[in-house]
């Protein structure tokens, strides 16, 4: 792993969302100045949202009662329930809890432009249309948007700003390792943490193909040298093994 993708510091870190996937470090200092979070990503997990105790916008291209319901009703087939017997309570409760905030959720597709049409919709437009004070926002940014992260880095560049912290999650990271690390020497804000995601797999240098980066604007350093995995890092899939990082110099 590069070198320049390696935190520069140890950072107070706070795990929020799932114990496993849908869970990421974040900088203390970061979590406490926000007063907004937007969630681009969410499916049918928004643990990190719900976790986070702040208001927050979330955005993901399937989430909607239909979706959900779909779930439920094949939760009740053994060969689609990872657990048979639980899964439609569960399943239902999401569908609850979906019912009681749906108002904070949008569903389009994030990228780096509008067409309501097609259901795409653009930071652009959140920023300036959706969130009702964007120059008092102090905005928590999590992306999980399965490799189009990359169409909206340089609009997170024109609003950072806005932001308090960002955690995003690379995918294909030995096609786009330029991008990430251009990305990261752009932003204003510190790099203060690196995992790997399991559930990604390695490249042929036995490189994680998939990053969860966690960035904090004005983070608070509590030691010299990054402890790397954090003792709050967990493995993304509990089934495999957590994935290494080796930095090298380059």
């Amino acid at each position: 792993m590069d070198i320049r993708l390696k935190p520069k510091h140890q950072y107070e870190l706070l795990r929020i969302g799932n114990k496993n996937d849908g869970g990421y470090l974040v900088e203390r200092s970061s979590f406490q100045n926000s007063n907004l979070l937007i969630g681009l990503g969410i499916n049918d997990d928004w643990s990190f949202e719900k976790n986070f105790k702040k208001d927050f916008i979330g955005v993901d291209n399937q989430l909607s009662f239909k979706f959900l319901f779909k779930k439920f009703l094949l939760s009740f087939i053994p060969i689609f329930s990872r657990v048979a017997i639980l899964n439609p309570l569960y399943s239902f409760l999401k569908i609850i809890d979906y019912l009681s905030m749906r108002d904070k959720f949008i569903q389009a597709t994030v990228s780096d432009y509008d067409n309501s049409e097609l259901g795409f919709i653009s930071l652009k437009t959140i920023f300036t249309k959706i969130i009702k004070n964007p120059i008092k926002s102090k905005v928590f940014l999590k992306s999980d948007i399965e490799g189009s992260e990359y169409r909206i880095l340089n609009d997170i560049l024109k609003y950072e700003n806005f932001l308090s912290g960002l955690v995003i999650e690379f995918h294909d990271v030995d096609l786009n390792k330029d991008k990430i690390i251009d990305f990261s020497n752009k932003l204003n804000l510190e790099l203060v943490h690196i995992h790997p995601n399991n559930f990604g797999g390695v490249d042929s240098k036995n490189n994680p193909l998939v990053l969860e980066i966690s960035y904090s604007k004005n983070p608070k350093k509590i030691g010299d040298t990054p402890k790397l995995p954090n003792a709050l890092d967990r493995p993304n899939d509990i089934k495999r093994r957590e994935l290494n990082l080796n930095f090298i110099e380059k």
